[in-house]
């Protein structure tokens, strides 16, 4: 199984991940902001084989989260964002983005850039 952590205030998208994303292929952690998301990193003693990241959280950007990731984690990382400007996906992956996906999404395609980046 998978482990994967959702970090986006949106729970409407948490709900739908979480029906999508389910076991037994994936576990699904959701978080609503950076301190959420910083605690469950730090709790979790097996990690996370992906991550969805948001870049407007409640409490911050996702791009400080994202930079503190890429300090000691090579997880991949993909964004998922209402920015949809190139200079927010550039800036993404200058710190590391492994993809970069803009809101609203198409479900089908981010279903399989989660499965490219988890399974090659």
């Amino acid at each position: 199984m998978k482990n994967i952590l959702l970090v986006d205030d949106d729970r409407a998208i948490c709900s739908a991940m979480n029906i999508l994303l389910k076991p037994p292929k994936y576990k699904l952690a959701c978080c609503g902001s950076i301190k959420e998301a910083t605690s469950v990193l730090k709790g979790k003693k097996e990690g996370f084989d992906l991550i969805l990241l948001d870049l407007m959280l409640p409490d911050g950007s996702g791009y400080s989260l994202l930079e503190k990731l890429r300090k000691g984690s090579k997880v991949p990382v993909i964004v998922i964002s209402s920015n949809d400007t190139a200079k927010a996906a550039r800036e993404a992956f200058k710190l590391g983005a492994t993809d970069y996906v803009c809101k609203p999404f198409d479900v089908s395609e981010l279903i399989s850039i989660v499965e490219e980046n988890l399974h090659g």
